[in-house]
């Protein structure tokens, strides 16, 4: 009797545990597609840019009715290097294809200006890090931001293709990758955009000592450089604006941060992205808190290689300042996004982490570990295939029409038989928000006079609960 009862627990255990978990487990066999280039885009010096991505997507899953889920993993690298092929990287791109999502790999513009002096000392390539001033941090990750978002835009415009649900994106990023992932999740109103990625003053020419060393190969060369420093344009970028159905389910910030708090000021037109954020407190790059940026890094050289600190380097908040900005927000009564948040009780200062790099607190203690929590947390924001029929709404679905079109006055927007929350935007085509105001959901056609936007290409977007649509407008 006892050994007929053990056999059958043990069994029913076997069982249980050899049953995969949907976007969890490493199941599937996958495809990479190297280097496609999702977008162009002008840099820090005035050049424009091909911009790539690495796609990787399984090739014997049962595809879902409404698709897979996409993810992108953006690299860090200070927004001066770093690519797509690092390890980590190509890690996660490559563990979540296997899982059953399309996981893609993006490089982005890098490169800021350097001060006109000179810096060295004995930590090699010190003075990369001196900028001209803080301002070039800010348009570093804006840039960054941008072109995350293209490069969704870009999936999205090849969802049919690679099977892709775009009622359920996610980011994963590194870093200066999880400054960048953060933006492009939550920065959802140009009102929340910093002054400093708008025109501001042209800067001085950084020393010719740092063209090898600092100056990305793409970028143009020192003695080239256009030094002026124009608006960044709109939080969406060019890349791709006709592609904006999509929306973002959760976000990973690995190390990351926020340059400013944006987070009071969310729109709730539907959930916010759930989050997901990993750190140490001892790292010396990215503040666990709130304060400058590599300002253990900039202490460590100071004391130990007779470095003079860091000039012009912001203040920003880690992951550890953004749980706490989440919670007095949400004691307040704002809505702020679900949250875990990982953090290990590795204080080693910066002459520990020295001598024994296993104990460097900004690097991923365990990244299969993390990555399987990770997985898991971003399951719980992926519905059934019910959820997704019910919230997979499309522009055909919506019966969506502007006319006419091209308009000289005023354009009728029509959404048949929507009962939902509206809100529609106009947008200039470099991403610019020009107007927004909520739709009476009881009506089915909304006027809106154009007259006032003069001449060009327009793009009219429909935020929904569970939906994003746009389409392109000519007014004459």
């Amino acid at each position: 009797m006892l050994k007929n009862g053990l056999f059958f627990f043990l069994t029913i255990f076997f069982v249980q545990t050899a049953i995969s978990q949907p976007w969890v487990d490493s199941e599937y066999d996958i495809e990479i597609h190297k280097d496609s280039v999702y977008g162009y885009a002008i840099d820090y010096t005035g050049k424009e840019q091909a911009l790539r991505c690495d796609i990787a997507f399984p090739i014997n899953d049962t595809i879902p009715e409404c698709g897979r889920p996409l993810v992108l993993v953006v690299h860090g690298g200070s927004f001066l290097a770093g690519n797509k092929e690092e390890y980590d990287i190509q890690l996660w791109m490559k563990e979540f294809a296997k899982k059953g999502y399309v996981a893609v790999a993006i490089n982005y513009r890098l490169g800021m200006f350097q001060t006109e002096e000179y810096i060295t000392c004995a930590v090699q390539d010190w003075g990369c890090l001196n900028m001209a001033d803080s301002a070039e941090w800010y348009r570093g990750n804006y840039r960054g931001m941008q072109d995350c978002r293209g490069a969704i835009r870009y999936m999205i415009s090849n969802k049919d293709q690679f099977n892709i649900d775009p009622n359920n994106v996610f980011l994963i990023g590194e870093s200066a990758g999880g400054f960048i992932t953060m933006a492009s999740a939550y920065l959802d109103d140009e009102s929340e955009r910093s002054e400093l990625t708008k025109e501001i003053a042209e800067v001085s020419a950084p020393a010719m000592q740092y063209q090898n060393a600092c100056v990305p190969p793409e970028a143009f060369p020192i003695g080239m450089m256009d030094l002026r420093r124009p608006d960044l344009g709109g939080i969406q970028g060019t890349i791709h604006l006709e592609n904006n159905n999509y929306r973002i389910k959760g976000v990973a910030s690995f190390f990351g941060g926020i340059m400013n708090d944006f987070l009071a000021s969310q729109d709730n037109t539907y959930p916010l992205p759930a989050l997901y954020m990993y750190a140490q407190p001892n790292d010396l790059i990215v503040p666990f808190g709130r304060s400058k940026v590599m300002a253990g890094l900039s202490a460590c050289a100071v004391q130990y290689s007779g470095c003079n600190y860091l000039k012009n380097v912001p203040e920003v908040y880690g992951n550890g300042g953004i749980r706490n900005l989440i919670v007095n927000n949400e004691a307040n009564g704002v809505t702020m996004p679900t949250f875990n948040a990982e953090f290990t009780e590795n204080y080693a200062d910066c002459l520990l982490q020295g001598l024994f790099p296993g104990l460097t607190g900004h690097a991923v203690d365990d990244i299969f570990v993390r990555t399987k929590s990770l997985a898991t947390f971003f399951a719980k924001q992926i519905g059934s295939a019910s959820d997704c029929l019910s919230s997979n709404k499309t522009v055909n679905d919506l019966s969506f029409e502007i006319y006419p079109n091209p308009v000289q006055n005023v354009i009728q927007v029509k959404v048949s038989d929507n009962k939902d929350r509206l809100i529609i935007e106009v947008l200039d085509m470099s991403g610019h928000m020009l107007s927004r105001k909520s739709v009476d959901t009881n009506s089915d056609i909304e006027t809106m006079d154009m007259t006032a936007y003069g001449k060009g290409f327009f793009i009219i977007k429909l935020i929904g609960p569970s939906y994003i649509a746009s389409q392109r407008i000519i007014i004459q």
